[in-house]
């Protein structure tokens, strides 16, 4: 299974540390996704799109969009993983979808990550920087996966704090501005992460 390799080559590397991947920010990167399938879609949204030859069969009318995300499934283990590639190929013949490699975000935390994906920002610009966070409205250290105090076991405890989804994430989400612009979006997620504390944002 071939996923743009000419892409991995120039990228790992091409920091100061062999092996390492950096951000590709300008068109290869997860926070490349929110704006490229608002533009799909014909909705408005700020940012950085995909590289177009990504998606070149995409052009022109598109009606629907799945964004389909496994947390932690990167491009060394599809490589190296058969079954994986075997699944893949089998659902999506080359016909009819393509597969791109793509850079994650710096730090590439779940927290920060689903939040570029879903905002089409860097987490400087977010401001979801890591697992855990010292909130100063709170004057407390938080789960950004449970948006709880580190010490408390419940789930979105910040908002019984006083803070709002708004206030923690003032950013335009990809769902709203589908949304706005009269565009339904669905989602489906494990049943146990339901009503967690991140996928409140």
């Amino acid at each position: 299974m071939r996923l743009h390799d000419e892409d991995v080559g120039r990228l790992i590397g091409s920091g100061k540390f062999d092996r390492f991947v950096k951000p590709n920010y300008g068109g290869l990167s997860v926070a490349n996704l929110a704006p490229t399938v608002a533009r799909l879609l014909d909705a408005e949204f700020n940012g950085t799109e995909l590289k177009r030859d990504r998606l070149a069969e995409a052009e022109g009318e598109v009606r629907h969009v799945i964004l389909f995300i496994v947390d932690a499934l990167g491009y060394n283990l599809l490589a190296r993983t058969k079954e994986i590639g075997t699944l893949l190929d089998s659902a999506f013949p080359e016909r009819r979808a393509r597969r791109s490699f793509l850079t994650s975000v710096f730090p590439s935390t779940t927290s920060a990550a689903l939040t570029s994906i879903s905002t089409g920002l860097t987490p400087a610009e977010h401001g979801m920087l890591g697992y855990n966070l010292f909130l100063k409205e709170l004057g407390s250290v938080v789960n950004m996966i449970t948006l709880s105090p580190v010490n408390d076991r419940e789930r979105s405890k910040v908002f019984d704090l006083g803070l709002t989804p708004d206030k923690l994430l003032p950013h335009m989400k990809l769902t709203e501005s589908l949304e706005q612009s009269g565009i339904p979006t669905r989602f489906m997620i494990r049943f146990e992460l339901k009503g967690s504390g991140l996928s409140t944002l």
